[in-house]
């Protein structure tokens, strides 16, 4: 069993984690076509994860097989050697501890996004009323015939962004 096999499996099933965590905080923003993209990303890897395990597993049947066919003790000790080391780590931290601390981390980015949509509504909000108060200076100027005023942007930056946004 390789290593690297390993390792690509840890890694997807990470991934698949943070993209599940991603998907929640799609859609508790109401982002349901990007919710919809996330859950395609997720069956792939899925898939791929579940590739990989049968081909893990099928190699752990094929050393099995091996070891009552003959391998050597130095190939037995290696490998023991190997997975005593790996397994020196988890003495001290186990994988409730791994699951807690990722499950913190996918609870604050949640916390994080939530608090992003409701700020950029607040913002949206702010941006209507200045909007609004514009129009209505323009509205006023317009309908009492003030010759000599002149309709001043507030932020001509934020206007031509908001046009090449719409």
């Amino acid at each position: 069993m390789a290593a690297s096999e390993w390792t690509e499996l840890d890694s997807l099933t990470r991934t698949i984690s943070d993209l599940q965590t991603h998907q929640k905080a799609a859609k508790s923003v109401g982002s349901d076509d990007v919710a919809e993209k996330i859950e395609q990303e997720m069956v792939e890897m899925e898939e791929r994860r579940n590739q990989l395990l049968e081909q893990l597993a099928e190699d752990a049947v094929n050393m099995g097989e091996q070891n009552e066919n003959g391998a050597t003790d130095h190939d037995v000790e290696t490998e023991t050697q190997r997975t005593e080391g790996l397994g020196i780590a988890w003495d001290r931290l186990t994988p409730a501890d791994v699951q807690r601390a990722r499950d913190e981390v996918n609870l604050r980015r949640t916390e994080m996004l939530e608090r992003h949509a409701a700020e950029l509504n607040a913002l949206d909000a702010d941006s209507a009323e200045v909007d609004s108060v514009e129009q209505a200076i323009a509205t006023f100027i317009r309908k009492f015939g003030l010759p000599s005023a002149e309709i001043v942007p507030l932020n001509p930056e934020r206007n031509s962004r908001q046009r090449t946004v719409s």
